[in-house]
C-alpha cells in the first residue's frame, strides 16, 4: 500500500496535463472595459456626513477572456463617496472617467452594478495585466499545462507581476509539479527579477509538497537562499531577510533529503555573513535554520567558517 502511495505521488508530481477550469478570483470571465460616458443621477449625504453620489456609466467591451463574449455596450450603476468609509459604503471610486479603461472579472454580461465586478487593474497597468491574465488562461487551458507554465515563467521572457502567480495559485495542484517548481525556482533565482517580486512569490505563493523530488526541492531551496542573499545586499529589502528565512525553513529545511550547493554563488559564505551581522533581526529559530543549512553549531556568527 505504501508503495502504491509513493507511485501515485510521483505520478502526480510529473504529470503534464490537468483538468483545470481557469477562474479569475472566483469569476469565470474577464473583460477590458472602456468608459464611454458617465451620467450623474443623484447626490445625498448619509447619517455619517459622507456625501454619496450615484452615477450611470456606459461601458464598451474592448476585449474579453474567453474571447467569444458579447461586445454590446451596457450601462452599470455605481457610486462615489467624498471620503472612503470601507465598512459602511461599497463605493466604486475606482471607476475611471470617460475614455478610461479598467480590467475586471465578472460572472456574466451585462453587469448591472459595478459592485458585481472584481476589479483587477485600472490606469497604466491595464494592458500588462490583461496580457498576464491571457497568459494564465492559455497555459492553464493547454493540453500540457506544466510545460506551458514552464515556458511562461522562463526568466528570458518579460517579467511577470504577482498577478500571474496569484491566478495560478488558485490551482494548488500545479504547485505539486516538478517541472513547474523548477521553472519557478529559476524565476526566483533570476537577478533581473526585482527582489520585491521574488519575495512576494516566496512568502505568499509558494509551497513545497512532499511528493516533489529531492532535486526539485533542492533547486527551490537554492533559489530562496539566492533571494535571501540578494535582499540582504540592499538596505530597503534587508528587513525581509528574517521572513524569507522562515519561508525557507517552512517549505524546505524540514525535508532531510534536501542538499543545496552552497559553493554556487558563494551561498555558504553569504549565509555566514548574515549570521555574523547583528543588525539583521533574526529570531533564534531563524538562526538555527541557517546553521542547519550550512552545517554549523554554536554561537551565532561562527568565525572562520569556510563553506564557500
Amino acid at each position: 500500500m505504501k508503495l502504491l502511495c509513493i507511485m501515485f505521488a510521483i505520478a502526480m508530481a510529473s504529470k503534464d496535463s490537468y483538468s483545470i477550469e481557469p477562474t479569475f478570483f472566483g469569476r469565470p470571465s474577464l473583460g477590458l472595459f472602456e468608459v464611454k460616458s458617465i451620467t450623474f443621477i443623484s447626490k445625498k449625504e448619509n447619517a455619517n456626513g459622507i456625501t454619496v453620489s450615484k452615477f450611470n456609466a456606459e461601458l464598451s467591451v474592448v476585449s474579453s477572456i474567453p474571447d467569444a463574449l458579447s461586445r454590446e455596450s451596457f450601462v452599470v450603476d455605481f457610486i462615489r463617496a467624498d471620503r472612503v468609509q470601507l465598512t459602511a459604503i461599497p463605493e466604486q471610486n475606482w471607476m475611471p472617467t470617460a475614455g478610461g479603461r479598467f480590467l475586471a472579472a465578472f460572472k456574466e454580461l451585462p453587469v448591472k452594478n459595478a459592485s458585481d465586478f472584481t476589479v483587477i487593474s485600472t490606469g497604466e497597468r491595464v494592458a500588462a495585466a490583461l496580457n498576464e491574465c491571457q497568459l494564465y488562461f492559455n497555459t492553464v487551458k493547454s493540453e500540457k499545462t506544466a510545460v506551458s507554465l514552464f515556458n511562461a515563467i522562463n526568466p528570458s521572457h518579460d517579467k511577470l507581476s504577482d498577478l500571474f502567480f496569484r491566478l495560478t495559485f488558485q490551482h494548488r495542484e500545479i504547485y505539486e509539479n516538478n517541472l513547474f517548481i523548477t521553472a519557478l525556482s529559476n524565476y526566483i533565482s533570476d537577478a533581473s527579477v526585482s527582489i520585491t517580486a521574488r519575495t512576494e512569490i516566496i512568502e505568499h505563493f509558494l509551497c513545497a509538497p512532499d511528493n516533489l523530488t529531492a532535486q526539485t526541492k533542492s533547486e527551490l531551496a537554492g533559489a530562496i537562499i539566492d533571494t535571501i542573499l540578494a535582499a540582504y545586499q540592499k538596505d530597503e529589502t534587508k528587513s525581509e531577510v528574517a521572513n524569507l528565512v522562515v519561508s525557507l525553513e517552512r517549505e524546505i529545511l524540514d525535508h532531510s533529503d534536501v542538499q543545496v550547493d552552497l559553493k554556487k554563488k558563494n551561498r555558504g559564505a553569504g549565509i555566514n555573513k548574515i549570521l555574523d551581522d547583528k543588525s539583521v533581526k533574526l529570531r533564534d529559530e531563524n538562526v538555527n535554520a541557517l546553521k542547519r543549512m550550512v552545517g554549523i553549531k554554536g554561537d551565532r556568527g561562527i568565525k572562520g567558517q569556510t563553506t564557500q
